[in-house]
């Protein structure tokens, strides 16, 4: 993404919160949150790069955005529409499309059951997250890495680790005659 193309997470947050009042969808602070913070965990997953210059910050309900949090408490979050790049609009609307049916507590659920959530929670004093580091220790395998490396993908539900098909081995007829 170029400098001139970068967006804020306020335009995010501006973006959701458009998006659920065109849904008919109530979109409450901790839900949003998550939003964000999905949105920028999937996008760096995808592109090795921040979908926006943000930092997120780990709580019991998942994660938030402290700009954000601090707008939404003083009311200055109002949905005003934003001009998105039509790349981003795109992926949102993929995350919007994969999200948007879960209400807030089972999006806390899920984003709490995420590993990066769970990590943080086992280190003392750790609250700040930083993206590129959960996409740095789950790196997407190359094709030669493949057979032995397990994969992140991206599920209905978020990133999930696929290891490879391994097949069992069939007896031949001919061992199966000997027992």
């Amino acid at each position: 993404m170029s400098a001139s193309n970068i967006i804020s997470s306020v335009e995010l947050a501006y973006w959701f919160i458009g998006k659920s009042a065109t849904d008919n969808l109530t979109l409450s602070h901790s839900r949003l949150q998550n939003l964000l913070f999905l949105s920028q965990l999937h996008y760096a997953l995808e592109n090795k790069t921040l979908l926006t210059p943000a930092l997120f910050v780990r709580s019991a309900s998942g994660f938030y955005e402290a700009g954000i949090k601090t707008l939404f408490h003083q009311g200055h979050i109002l949905g005003n529409k934003v001009d998105i790049p039509s790349d981003i609009n795109t992926f949102l609307e993929e995350i919007w499309r994969k999200y948007s049916s879960l209400d807030a507590d089972a999006l806390t659920r899920h984003v709490t059951a995420l590993s990066c959530w769970k990590n943080l929670s086992e280190s003392a004093g750790k609250n700040f997250v930083n993206i590129l580091d959960i996409v740095a220790q789950n790196p997407p395998s190359s094709p030669a890495a493949s057979s032995s490396r397990a994969k992140i993908r991206l599920s209905q539900h978020g990133p999930v680790e696929v290891s490879p098909w391994q097949p069992r081995k069939l007896r031949s007829s001919s061992s199966k005659k000997d027992n």
